[in-house]
């Protein structure tokens, strides 16, 4: 009788160890579908998860290269994430509201490109502009209701390392891109006045915070028609759920929210500039290609 209830409670452990083991892997699919999922909604470009890890002991969560593609028509991604850390027990995940002390994203690409026709970054603010104002429902898309969804309220989020590549195409297909980068922007008490904001409205919190911080990081080095394209669609970003934006230059941290709004309409380079640049570029491009200038061409 004994050895059979040692039996049964071996068997009742293994049938447990397996259910957690379903759980956990099951949880960190449905985690990493739905940021995919709100995040490709609210941007308008296709967002993947390489994994969430959710630790059921340690109390934080990780996630693991995301990558938010380019609109049609720009080759590579527009922005890509190493990893994110943030602490959250996974009951609390399974809860209505999430409540994150802190959330850490590390390793940030961002790629902005500038063509004669437009941008990269226009394209992608446009389209959150879109989400935010529910102009898919109006096009006939039915648009779902968050009143009922999860929702998050996160203290402190901090981006650590973000790497800027400015392209202005065809000059950047002769020449590298301007590259800037920033140590540090910290984003604090997202969705603490409407008690919680869903997770397509984080998104947008977080690209645009980081937009905003590259139009103070790099305003001489960003195309003037880029500059205004970028300050006109980040417009809404001072009246969202959020405490405040900060910026680390390498100077410590200095209050974001509303500066750039306040800045002249001269930042970044003129347009002007832009063209007589890209004429250079397809110039020594040419050149570079076996093409002869008219100097050379005189000589002869």
């Amino acid at each position: 009788m004994k050895k059979f209830l040692f039996r049964g409670f071996l068997v009742l452990i293994g049938l447990v160890i397996a259910a957690v083991i379903v759980l956990y892997f099951t949880i960190n699919t449905i985690a990493a579908n739905e940021i995919e999922s709100a995040a490709t909604e609210s941007l308008g470009v296709e967002t993947t998860v390489g994994a969430v890890r959710i630790s059921l002991f340690e109390g934080r969560t990780e996630i693991i290269d995301l990558d938010i593609a380019n609109p049609t028509g720009y080759d590579g991604e527009f922005l890509v994430l190493g990893n994110g850390i943030l602490g959250v027990n996974l009951g609390s995940l399974l809860s209505k509201r999430v409540e994150i002390e802190e959330f850490t994203l590390k390793d940030i690409q961002l790629s902005l490109i500038q063509r004669a026709d437009g941008s990269n970054v226009g394209a992608i603010l446009d389209n959150i502009n879109k989400s935010s104002s529910g102009e898919e429902s109006d096009k006939g898309t039915d648009k779902k209701d968050d009143s009922d969804g999860q929702k998050f309220i996160i203290d402190k989020l901090e981006v650590d390392n973000v790497e800027i590549a400015i392209s202005v195409q065809p000059i950047s297909d002769a020449t590298k891109p301007s590259k800037v980068t920033i140590k540090q922007i910290v984003i604090r008490d997202i969705g603490r006045k409407e008690d919680g904001v869903t997770i397509d409205v984080v998104t947008q919190v977080i690209v645009q915070s980081i937009l905003k911080s590259a139009l103070e990081a790099a305003p001489g080095q960003i195309p003037s028609i880029m500059f205004s394209a970028m300050k006109g669609g980040l417009g809404n970003l001072d009246h969202m759920d959020l405490g405040g934006v900060q910026i680390d230059l390498g100077k410590g941290l200095s209050d974001l929210l509303g500066k750039i709004g306040n800045s002249t309409d001269s930042g970044g380079t003129s347009i002007d500039d832009t063209i007589k640049g890209i004429g250079k570029g397809i110039g020594d491009l040419l050149n570079g290609a076996g093409g002869k200038n008219e100097d050379e061409k005189k000589s002869e």
